[in-house]
């Protein structure tokens, strides 16, 4: 019978005791969270301190920075006085259009910049030295002088029967006799057909004079990005 009593005892001591230790670390735990509380979310809800100087020189400090003084400069002083943030002034008119005007020159300058640095991508695969450039450069140049060769035959055969029917037209005025209106035809046909092979190589003069200005600045641009 005592025995049994003992036991029943020591089980009520081991439940009260355990629950002891559950209140006192329930306790440990409200305490810790007062403590987070204290520290790190009360600071938060503490307003901000500004620092600015109005348009007559005088200087403020406030936690709220009225309407009139919106766009002045202000800074942001923690508890101790020290800066924590500048806020800019409001800008006017003109600096606004100012800095919308460099806003876009860069926007510009840097559209260029990637554009060239997609053409400098470029020449770097075509050309693997500056031999090649010189070499493709060449052989656009001869591909168009060919086709001004032809064009010199073409217009040396054209002048040659302008010359002829220039002579037949002599015999028939010479004759005291009128130009056949054929004859006539046929010299305005030819005559335009000068004119436009003409032209045509005077184009192709260019476009040579092109190729080599063309070729001129990517072997500078290669030297460049290669030296």
């Amino acid at each position: 019978m005592f025995s049994i009593n003992l036991n029943s005892e020591l089980e009520v001591c081991d439940n009260t005791l355990k629950y002891c230790l559950k209140a006192v670390n329930w306790l440990f735990m409200r305490l810790i969270l007062s403590i987070f509380v204290v520290l790190v979310l009360v600071p938060m809800q503490v307003q901000a301190l500004y620092r600015w100087v109005d348009s007559k020189g005088v200087v403020h400090y406030s936690d709220q920075v009225p309407p009139s003084d919106a766009d002045k400069e202000r800074k942001i002083l923690d508890k101790t006085g020290k800066t924590l943030k500048t806020i800019d002034r409001a800008k006017t008119k003109d600096e606004l259009a100012e800095a919308k005007r460099r806003a876009t020159l860069e926007a510009k300058r840097l559209k260029i910049l990637k554009k060239q640095k997609e053409k400098d991508r470029v020449l770097l695969m075509t050309y693997q030295s500056l031999a090649e450039i010189y070499a493709a450069r060449d052989v656009k140049i001869s591909t168009v002088e060919n086709a001004i060769l032809i064009s010199q035959s073409t217009l040396k055969s054209q002048k040659k029967k302008l010359g002829s029917l220039r002579h037949t037209a002599a015999e028939f005025e010479r004759g005291s006799r009128n130009v056949p209106k054929r004859v006539i035809d046929k010299m305005k046909a030819v005559q335009s057909q000068i004119t436009l092979t003409n032209r045509f190589i005077n184009r192709k003069r260019k476009e040579q004079n092109e190729i080599r200005k063309e070729f001129a600045v990517y072997a500078s641009r290669y030297k460049h990005l290669t030296e």
